[in-house]
């Protein structure tokens, strides 16, 4: 049984190598085989994961495909993730902004929300406009979650310095 599965991630590791060397593979298995690919170099943590997302998500003619890429960035964070967030929020097709908007929703990075401010608030489509809407609300009160979390610490801090001060 030991070796089947050998042959097996052979196998696997092989497709992932002609991937990540640009070759094209048949479509046997598919249309979402280059998603599969995908995630299981993400599963395996594999370094080429995010370059090749960021590579699909603004280079794929398949809407459907970049629509799952960038929700597949959603579960990422960082200043390449948000700046390949940002660019799919320009992207032709509704459902890419739509996912791109919600992505940034669930990382809740604030800084961007000046951006959606600036750009997919005013979207030709409602949908996406009602999503930007939903995504600033979204970010605007996680921030203020964060700055009544600071503010309730640095009151704890204060009082616990106070009470140290006191004499005994």
């Amino acid at each position: 049984t030991t070796k089947p599965m050998l042959e097996e991630i052979k196998k696997t590791l092989d497709t992932i190598s002609s991937i990540t060397a640009g070759q094209s593979v048949s479509a046997a298995n598919g249309d979402d085989k280059d998603l599969y690919k995908v995630m299981l170099l993400d599963k395996m943590r594999s370094p080429l994961a995010q370059p090749l997302m960021f590579q699909m998500a603004s280079r794929d003619t398949d809407p459907i495909l970049r629509v799952r890429i960038i929700t597949l960035l959603g579960n990422r964070s960082g200043p390449e993730v948000t700046r390949a967030l940002i660019a799919a929020m320009r992207d032709p097709e509704p459902d890419v902004r739509l996912a791109a908007l919600r992505s940034l929703e669930k990382i809740g990075d604030y800084s961007v929300a000046s951006l959606i401010a600036g750009g997919p608030i005013r979207d030709g489509e409602e949908s996406v406009r009602l999503q930007a809407l939903k995504t600033l609300n979204s970010l605007q009160d996680r921030k203020a979650q964060q700055i009544e979390a600071a503010r309730a610490r640095y009151e704890a801090e204060k009082q616990a310095a106070a009470g140290k001060a006191q004499p005994k």
